[in-house]
């Protein structure tokens, strides 16, 4: 019986793609994660920066 690299591949190639798929999938849902946490950052700061220009300013007189 003759042992070629067909009969291996199976045995590496897929390992390797649920490796590589998996760190994919993981850095893409981090991406999105990260990207939702900074826009909700963004709104609040865009949030108290409008609050700070609507209140009255207060003026010191001596």
């Amino acid at each position: 019986m003759e042992i070629s690299w067909v009969n291996f591949f199976p045995l590496v190639f897929f390992p390797f793609k649920i490796i590589v798929l998996g760190i994919g999938m993981y850095y893409a849902i981090k991406w999105h994660h990260d990207q939702d946490k900074k826009e909700k950052a963004e709104a609040l700061e865009r949030k108290r920066a409008q609050e700070a220009a609507d209140a009255p300013q207060e003026t010191q007189s001596i």
